[in-house]
């Protein structure tokens, strides 16, 4: 606005000017035009032409700038147009910003009252509770004086008796006094019956008021945590959540894990689980309040999982927000976790890549458990050439590496024959068998002898020490032996066969007590 007004007042000025020079131009003119007195004077006229010119060029000059004026009044004009115009603009935007802070004030408030009447109403419920427990109370005592009135009146009747019965003894005979006593004692019983009832019923009533006064409080306790949990709780909060695995015999576990600190959580598990080997972690959002998230395990699968079985610890598998949000409290020493078992049968796909959703989240996620199936045939086959290099493991000269072949080689030649023996105890077995941690629980749920002995001869390769052999192996046979009958039989006779077979090098012949001890 100033620009404009300075512009303004050079126009003015300018226009001052080219009046002014108008009329110097007109005189200059008039004068060109008055008759010549005695000819003319061409020094004068000379004078004339350049006072013309001058003036000529005065009037270009301020043409120019009369131009130069007029284009700093269309930019000046311009530039009013557009602050005005985003002036106008930043009005509407702060209108809109303010509309949808109302909004959001209005959501918040809405909020809060729902929270402020669910705890209303909670606190409304433990009143009428205290009012229904006191209401009790008084009927409580009320009969209660009633049983003391009850047995005031037990006592009367029974010093009447008693007084009767001395008065009896001198002025009736002796069939009147057994009447009469008879009549006392019979009243004294409904008495006694009926204080008895009354106190019976007074007795229940009691327990149901303790009842409902420990209902009472589990409730207020509910109410007061869940307040604290609400005011500590943020309804965006982000947890993360972690698969590990961990191997349990021919078994693989896996840890599904979820918290609000990563870096909490990775300690523990370097703490308390030293072997577990990490997998990847996400991060995920809990849908609703007080929520949960599940793992789903009959989602349908991308890839083949032909052989494998996957099995939960707990049904459903559920991880719930407060154990989540909570870990690391006083009461919450341990993250909560969700376990699975995986097994792999000889004839599975060689690896295992199980798709398992996380149900309740706010966006979808999805974890992936990885594994791949241990190469442990039973069959024994030819050394390859590259493993005449590699070092036998002996113990004081024991050959672990040739045991192992023989124990198998036994197992091999006799498959069939123990199959038999074996078939119709095959679930007393495996029970016998997963106590002894030979078997897993699949195993136990489903047995055949070829998964039996295959669990067997999966761990057998685990060990590279001959007591740790030896010790497996007795595991075994006393596990097979404690079923009785044939398959005892048959234990024994597999006995005897390793025995000769390792020519004595391994003791077979050990306690169940030693047994135990080892387990």
């Amino acid at each position: 606005m100033k620009k404009l007004y300075e512009s303004l007042k050079k126009q003015s000025i300018l226009a001052k000017e080219k009046q002014e020079l108008s009329e110097r131009l007109l005189a200059l003119i008039k004068e060109q035009e008055l008759p010549k007195q005695q000819g003319p004077d061409d020094k004068e006229e000379q004078e004339l032409k350049s006072e013309l010119q001058e003036t000529k060029a005065i009037l270009d000059i301020y043409i120019s700038k009369q131009q130069e004026q007029k284009a700093v009044e269309e930019t000046l004009k311009t530039d009013i147009y557009l602050k005005d115009k985003t002036i106008a603009d930043l009005v509407q935007e702060k209108s809109q910003l303010s509309k949808e802070m109302s909004q959001l004030l209005e959501e918040i408030s809405e909020l809060k009252t729902e929270k402020e009447n669910d705890f209303t109403s909670k606190l409304k419920e433990i009143n009428s509770n205290n009012e229904k427990i006191l209401s009790r109370q008084e009927e409580i005592q009320t009969k209660s004086q009633d049983l003391m009135t009850i047995l005031t009146d037990s006592d009367r009747i029974i010093s009447e008796l008693f007084v009767k019965t001395e008065e009896t003894e001198k002025d009736f005979d002796e069939q009147l006094q057994k009447d009469d006593r008879a009549e006392k004692q019979r009243q004294l019983q409904e008495n006694i019956s009926t204080a008895l009832s009354v106190q019976q019923e007074s007795m229940k009533e009691g327990s149901d008021l303790m009842q409902e006064l420990s209902e009472n409080n589990d409730l207020l306790e509910n109410v007061i945590e869940s307040s604290k949990y609400l005011q500590k709780k943020h309804t965006t909060c982000t947890y993360a959540g972690l698969v590990y695995y961990e191997e349990h015999g021919v078994e693989n576990l896996v840890t599904f894990t979820a918290v609000r600190k990563l870096d909490a959580l990775l300690e523990f598990i370097k703490k308390k689980h030293p072997q577990a080997k990490l997998g990847p972690h996400v991060y995920f959002r809990i849908a609703s309040p007080d929520g949960f998230v599940e793992l789903d395990f009959n989602a349908p699968q991308d890839e083949p999982f032909t052989g494998w079985s996957i099995e939960p610890h707990t049904t459903p598998c559920r991880l719930y927000q407060r154990d989540i949000y909570n870990f690391g409290d006083k009461d919450y020493s341990l993250p909560p976790s969700c376990l699975v078992s995986v097994y792999g049968s000889p004839d599975a796909v060689p690896t295992l890549l199980y798709s398992v959703p996380l149900v309740g989240v706010a966006d979808p996620v999805t974890l992936h458990i990885h594994v791949s199936r241990r190469n442990t045939p039973i069959a024994v086959g030819a050394a390859s050439a590259g493993s005449s290099t590699q070092s036998v493991k002996r113990e004081r000269g024991f050959d672990i590496k040739t045991a192992k072949q023989k124990i198998k080689q036994v197992m091999i030649e006799n498959h069939s024959d123990f199959a038999d023996i074996l078939e119709s105890s095959l679930k007393e077995i495996a029970n016998k068998l997963f106590e002894a941690k030979i078997v897993t629980q699949q195993v136990q749920r489903s047995p055949t002898y070829d998964a039996i002995a295959y669990s067997f001869l999966a761990i057998m390769n685990l060990f590279d020490s001959k007591s740790d052999l030896e010790k497996h192996c007795v595991k075994y046979l006393e596990a097979l032996s404690s079923v009785g009958g044939q398959v005892e039989f048959a234990a024994n006779l597999l006995r005897e066969k390793w025995t000769a077979a390792l020519e004595g090098t391994l003791q077979f012949e050990q306690s169940v007590k030693r047994v135990d001890d080892n387990i």
